[in-house]
């Protein structure tokens, strides 16, 4: 967590798991969407709201990755 050049708070989580395709990646922020790598259970809700969450407070929510690469994910909000 830090602060950006814009006057926010940059928080950012990253993982090495199966990535994604960057050209699905404002995809995955729709309601029961989600990528297609990967196993397991998901219901595709999460991201969605924690988008919506982060634009109520005049944030946002950002991706990137890429395939066998892992993904990032970086949520900024206003500094108070």
């Amino acid at each position: 967590m830090g602060t950006c050049g814009c006057g926010c708070v940059a928080v950012e989580v990253a993982d090495d798991g199966v990535g994604l395709d960057p050209a699905e990646a404002d995809r995955l922020f729709e309601r029961f969407a989600h990528g297609t790598a990967g196993t397991g259970r998901r219901f595709g809700l999460g991201l969605a709201l924690a988008q919506q969450v982060a634009q109520a407070h005049r944030g946002s929510l950002e991706v990137t990755g890429a395939h066998g690469r892992g993904a990032t994910f970086t949520l900024l909000l206003p500094m108070a």
